[in-house]
C-alpha cells in the first residue's frame, strides 16, 4: 500500500505534522506502507509565515505553493490513498477532494482543531477574508475515512460522514521523558505555546500577580513567545525552538494550560497538557474540552474553573514538593497508558488500511 500525505507544513515544523504524522512514520515502515509527504509551505516559507511584514515574500511563496499543489495532485494519482492533514491549501475553495473522487481515489481526512470556525493568526489578518473554514465540511463529506483528534471534533464530523474515528494527538514517551531537576531555590511555573496563543496565557495574569506577591521565590517561564510580559511578575520569555524544546520544558516545575470557554478551545486536543504530563511536570489547566477527560482533579493534575481555584491549586503545588512528585508520576502513567505513540501508532496504521 502507498499513501500520499498532503500537509500544511514540512516535517519537523508545524505541531500538527510533527505529532499527527511524523511520529507515526516508523509504524508505516513496519507495516510495509510506502508514503510520500508533500507540504504546502516550504521550509523557507515557514521561517517567515508567522512573522510580521514580509508581505510580498509571503505572496510569492503562497503562489508557488498553489503551483506545487497542481504537481502534487498528479503525483498523488500513483498512490492508493490520499491522507489530508487539516487542509490542502490555506485559501480558496476545496477543489482537490472533488478531483480525487472523480479519479476514484480513496481519501482520508485528519484534523485536530475546530478549523471549521473562522480563526486566523493576527500576523496574517490582512488575508483573513480569504480563509474558507467551510472547506472542512467539504473535506469531511468527501472522504472515505475521517480521523478526529478528540470526541468533540468527531461529533462534528459525524454530521457529514459516518466513517469517523477518534485518534488523540499522541506523545512519544521515549522522546518526552522526565528528568530529575536539580534542587533550586525558585519554583518555575511554565507555559508553552506560541505568540498567537499568548491570549490564553494572559487569562491567568492576575492570578500570577497574586501568587508572585505571596511566593516571591516563584519564576514564570514562557516558552513560545519572547513578547510575553506581565508587570510585577518575574517572567522569562523565549521564542519556541525545536532544538532547545526539551531543555526548556524540563525546567518547568509546574505547567499551566488556561483556556477560554468557547468552541475553538473545546476543539483543542490537550497536547500541551499531555506534553507536561509525559515530562513529569504536574499541571493546572482549565476544565475545557478534552482537558476534563485527561485530568482527574487532584490525582494526575488539577483543574481550575475560577481565579480563586487557580490560586488555590497552584499554591498547593508551589508549597509541596512531594505533592508535585506524586501528581507528576500519576500524570506520566496516564500518558503511557492512554496517550502514547506506542498505543496509537498501530491504530493510525489500521485507519489508513481499512476500506
Amino acid at each position: 500500500m502507498k499513501v500520499f500525505f498532503v500537509t500544511p507544513y514540512p516535517l519537523r515544523k508545524g505541531p500538527n505534522v510533527r505529532f499527527r504524522l511524523e511520529c507515526y512514520l516508523p509504524y508505516l515502515k513496519k507495516a510495509g506502507i510506502g508514503y510520500k509527504i508533500r507540504p504546502f509551505t516550504s521550509d523557507r516559507f515557514y521561517q517567515i509565515l508567522y512573522k510580521r511584514r514580509y508581505f510580498f515574500k509571503k505572496l510569492f511563496f503562497t503562489l508557488w505553493g498553489y503551483l506545487a499543489r497542481l504537481w502534487h495532485f498528479f503525483e498523488s494519482l500513483n498512490y492508493d490513498a490520499i491522507c489530508i492533514l487539516r487542509e490542502v491549501s490555506p485559501f480558496g475553495p476545496a477543489v482537490f477532494p472533488y478531483l480525487w473522487r472523480l479519479f476514484g481515489k480513496r481519501v482520508i481526512y485528519d484534523f485536530d482543531d475546530a478549523i471549521y470556525l473562522k480563526n486566523m493568526s493576527q500576523v496574517n489578518r490582512m488575508v483573513a477574508f480569504l480563509k474558507r473554514p467551510a472547506n472542512t465540511k467539504t473535506f469531511i463529506r468527501l472522504s472515505q475515512r475521517v480521523i478526529a483528534g478528540n470526541n468533540h471534533l468527531a461529533r462534528y464530523a459525524r454530521r457529514y460522514n459516518s466513517s469517523v474515528i477518534t485518534i488523540p494527538t499522541p506523545i512519544d514517551t521515549v522522546h518526552f521523558a522526565p528528568v530529575q531537576n536539580e534542587k533550586r531555590e525558585k519554583v518555575y511555573i511554565g507555559w508553552s505555546g506560541s505568540w498567537t496563543t499568548l491570549p490564553h496565557f494572559y487569562l491567568v495574569k492576575e492570578e500570577l500577580k497574586e501568587l508572585t506577591s505571596r511566593y516571591p521565590f516563584i519564576q514564570v517561564k514562557v516558552f513560545g513567545s519572547h513578547a510575553a510580559h506581565i508587570p510585577g511578575v518575574s517572567l522569562e520569555a523565549l521564542d519556541w525552538d525545536l532544538e532547545s524544546e526539551l531543555e526548556q520544558l524540563r525546567r518547568f516545575d509546574i505547567g499551566i494550560m488556561p483556556l477560554s470557554d468557547d468552541e475553538w478551545s473545546r476543539g483543542k486536543c490537550g497536547f500541551k497538557l499531555l506534553m507536561y504530563m509525559a515530562l513529569g511536570i504536574p499541571s493546572v489547566s482549565s476544565p475545557i474540552g478534552v482537558n476534563a477527560e485527561i485530568i482527574r482533579d487532584g490525582e494526575n493534575g488539577f483543574l481550575a474553573s475560577s481565579g480563586e481555584e487557580w490560586i488555590e491549586k497552584l499554591s498547593l503545588l508551589i508549597a509541596d514538593p512531594l505533592l508535585r512528585q506524586r501528581i507528576a508520576a500519576a500524570g506520566r502513567r496516564t500518558v503511557e497508558e492512554k496517550y502514547s505513540v506506542a498505543k496509537w501508532g498501530p491504530e493510525f496504521v489500521k485507519a489508513l488500511q481499512r476500506g
